[in-house]
């Protein structure tokens, strides 16, 4: 196996840890933050609160941008998660 082959391998391995541990935080912070959208919506958001929703959309980006550096095709990552990555750049417009 190929230096570059090896290399690949470890970060397609890394990636896969990364979502396995990852999954439940972050499904439990998509659904939190959610509801801050509905609330935004409906009635607004007191400042902790507004808070609260740009630290949890924060976190996304960040994973989003650490999966995509780690990534080791990343255009193919891109294709992949494409929804996710305008998800998290509609709101900042």
């Amino acid at each position: 196996m190929g230096k570059d082959s090896a290399l690949k391998t470890a970060r397609h391995e890394l990636i896969e840890q990364i979502e396995k541990t990852a999954e439940l935080p972050i499904a439990i912070l998509g659904v939190v933050w959610l509801v801050l959208l509905i609330i935004e919506m409906t009635s607004g958001l007191s400042g902790p609160l507004r808070i609260l929703s740009a630290v949890i959309w924060a976190i996304f980006i960040v994973d989003f941008a650490l999966r995509f550096v780690i990534a080791p095709d990343k255009k193919a990552y891109l294709k992949k998660e494409w929804l996710v990555g305008l998800s998290l750049f509609v709101p900042a417009i």
